[in-house]
């Protein structure tokens, strides 16, 4: 009898358990209309969880320096990786050391954000005290085989928008600097990569460059 009541108390606190998880999970709105259920007591799917946080109130999406493709990125000699500093969630940042040929590309797909939105993209980044050859780069960001663009950056202060090709930077209210790398639509119903590119290629050393992430920024 003794074990059949320990049982019983086990099934009841198993049975409460994903009680309460069924209603956590019942309350998750997918898109403003379908209700994310809990079948067979399965954990829901993270990427739709992230999707969904995202869309809520549509909020930016950033893309971490890990997270980027960084031409030499793994090799010491040309960038070193450091701790976040300034936040209480843990990430790290990519710090340029030298490079000729300066290439950094990130990737989200369509679903991830939400439908029927313009996103500007932007460089996240801070310059170290001592820089060079970071005065301008070139930008493109692509969606999917739907629409490509390009445009001058400038990652330095001191000069002004030539045109609406050319973008200067600015500083956040996070201290961070930003410079805008162009802007896509989502459309409905499309589930469309889109990639966003900064590449600056020239025999000059370049050096000083420290990458946050790419950030998508919702625009309406």
């Amino acid at each position: 009898m003794v074990a059949l009541s320990l049982v019983y108390k086990s099934y009841r606190r198993w049975r409460s358990s994903i009680f309460l998880l069924q209603l956590v999970c019942d309350t998750l709105l997918i898109q403003g209309s379908f209700t994310q259920k809990f079948v067979n007591y399965s954990f829901p799917d993270m990427d739709s969880l992230n999707a969904y946080a995202l869309k809520k109130g549509k909020k930016p999406c950033m893309l971490g320096a890990e997270e980027l493709a960084i031409g030499w990125g793994s090799d010491a000699n040309f960038w070193t990786w450091a701790a976040r500093t300034d936040s209480r969630f843990y990430s790290k940042v990519a710090h340029l050391v030298r490079v000729n040929h300066l290439e950094i590309q990130g990737k989200l797909r369509t679903n991830k954000l939400f439908a029927n939105t313009t996103y500007a993209v932007f460089l996240v980044f801070k310059l170290a005290t001592r820089y060079s050859g970071l005065e301008s780069a070139t930008a493109t960001v692509k969606d999917g085989q739907v629409y490509e663009a390009s445009c001058t950056v400038y990652l330095t202060f001191g000069r002004e928008r030539g045109n609406k090709n050319q973008e200067v930077p600015r500083i956040r209210d996070d201290s961070w600097m930003e410079v805008r790398m162009g802007e896509f639509n989502t459309g409905e119903g499309y589930n469309r990569e889109v990639v966003a590119r900064l590449t600056q290629h020239s025999d000059f050393e370049k050096s000083g460059l420290i990458v946050l992430g790419i950030e998508f920024h919702p625009l309406d």
